[in-house]
């Protein structure tokens, strides 16, 4: 949340802070974050771009790495969370190939079918 709140300080000033002051510090800081931000998303685009005429999986890799480097860089916050998240979905995947192969049972035991129409009998004269 405080990357949220300084990046909107930064919005909001008016006029450069004093030099030396934290308000100083803090807007540096953000400067600093938004331009690696855009750094990163100049990356991401070209190595897209580049990987996009290839058919070499490791360009394909490469693309991936660094639109994940960018995603990380743009809301650092959700960097913790996307890896909880990962950790969880691999912890139910191995739990369910740990459960063994899945197996279908009928609900209801089936007889013999039988037809639902009713034979008649039909004379032609």
């Amino acid at each position: 949340m405080g990357w949220a709140r300084a990046n909107v300080l930064y919005e909001l000033l008016d006029k450069p802070p004093k030099p030396g002051t934290p308000l100083e510090s803090l807007i540096l800081m953000v400067w600093q974050m938004r331009e690696m931000i855009r750094l990163r998303e100049t990356r991401a685009i070209t190595q897209a771009i580049l990987s996009a005429g290839s058919e070499r999986e490791e360009m394909h890799k490469a693309a991936m790495d660094a639109w994940d480097n960018f995603v990380d860089e743009f809301m650092p916050y959700q960097r913790g969370k996307r890896k909880r998240q990962d950790h969880t979905a691999v912890n139910f995947l191995k739990e369910e190939v740990a459960r063994g192969p899945l197996r279908v049972v009928p609900l209801v035991q089936l007889g013999k079918p039988r037809s639902r129409l009713k034979s008649k009998e039909v004379r032609r004269g």
